[in-house]
C-alpha cells in the first residue's frame, strides 16, 4: 500500500473549508488544515506537504506572502500549490502548477490536485532520467 498523500488546505471560509478537507479526506488525502497564512507557514514544516492548496485573500498573513515566502524557501519552492481563490491576482512568480477561480466544481476541485501532484511526479521523473 502507498503512503497517503498529504496536503495542507489553507482556506479562511469555514465552509468551503470543511467541504475542501472532507472531499480530500474522502478521496484518501491526509489533511492539515489552516484558516490563515500565519497558521500555514507554522504547518507546513510540520506536516510536509506533497500539496498545498491556497487561498490568496486571508487574514494576518496574505496566500500572496504565503507564496512569497515559499517560493523563497529551498525547502519549500517545489512543493506543488494549488491556488483556489477568487481573486484576480497574478501568481507566475511562484510555484502555482494550477490555479482554480472560486466558485469551483468539487469534481474538478479534487482533478485539478490529482494533476498536481501527478505533474509534480512528472517533473522529478525527467529530472532523474537527465
Amino acid at each position: 500500500m502507498s503512503p497517503r498523500r498529504v496536503v495542507l488546505l489553507v482556506e479562511d471560509d469555514r465552509p468551503l473549508r470543511e467541504l475542501f478537507a472532507f472531499s480530500l479526506r474522502s478521496a484518501g488525502y491526509d489533511v492539515h488544515v489552516a484558516a490563515d497564512g500565519l497558521e500555514a507557514l507554522h504547518l507546513i514544516e510540520g506536516t510536509d506537504p506533497n500539496v498545498i492548496v491556497l487561498d490568496l485573500v486571508l487574514p494576518r498573513v496574505s496566500g500572496v506572502d504565503v507564496l512569497a515566502d515559499l517560493a523563497g524557501n529551498a525547502a519549500t519552492r517545489g512543493i506543488p500549490i494549488v491556488v483556489v481563490t477568487g481573486s484576480d491576482v497574478p501568481t507566475e512568480y511562484a510555484n502555482v502548477r494550477c490555479r482554480l477561480q472560486k466558485p469551483i466544481d468539487i469534481t474538478e476541485f479534487l482533478s485539478t490536485v490529482e494533476r498536481c501532484l501527478d505533474n509534480r511526479a512528472l517533473h522529478f521523473h525527467t529530472l532523474l532520467d537527465n
